[in-house]
């Protein structure tokens, strides 16, 4: 087992309790809804191919979705989404020297194009989630605001937890 494996499987079931027992907990406001566990799709190694990224995104997916109250399944299509979306992502914003590095983390990347890839895809997985938790197109007028205000909170979190990462790293 690589040391790859090893950092996203730890990774995995740090986020997944962190979301589960942390952030599930926090209830401010009907609008704020922190989805902190798609930082597993955000730091999965560069390295892995597309299809192991989509699996163990489902994986988180459902995982959330198990120990999380509500629909069975929307956690785990918005991170499947995300996961689609992230390799496309990848291959457009970064160039070949940036797709040598591990992990997109802030501090192997110019921190423009990391924030500008952590907001495309938390605000991907934001609006995929909510839109399917709630499914009655009726009520944008509620989604688009919790989309808004709940992914800026969640990648501030995600941006934050992955500071902390990279000190813990070095």
């Amino acid at each position: 087992m690589t040391r790859e494996w090893i950092n996203t499987a730890i990774g995995y079931f740090v986020l997944l309790f962190l979301q589960i027992f942390v952030f599930n907990k926090i209830d401010i406001s009907v609008y704020l809804n922190i989805q902190v566990y798609v930082m597993f799709i955000l730091l999965l190694p560069v390295s892995f191919y597309p299809l192991a990224s989509l699996l163990l995104s489902a994986v988180m997916g459902l995982s959330v979705d198990i120990f999380s109250s509500g629909a069975l399944g929307v956690h785990m299509a918005a991170c499947v989404a995300t996961a689609y979306l992230r390799s496309h992502l990848l291959r457009n914003m970064l160039s070949s020297t940036d797709l040598q590095i591990e992990v997109p983390l802030p501090a192997k990347s110019p921190f423009r194009r990391y924030i500008s890839y952590t907001l495309i895809l938390v605000f991907a997985h934001h609006s995929v989630l909510f839109i399917l938790e709630t499914f009655d197109i009726s009520e944008m007028g509620y989604i688009f605001p919790k989309i808004l205000i709940s992914g800026m909170v969640s990648a501030a979190m995600v941006t934050l937890l992955e500071l902390v990462v990279i000190r813990f790293r070095n």
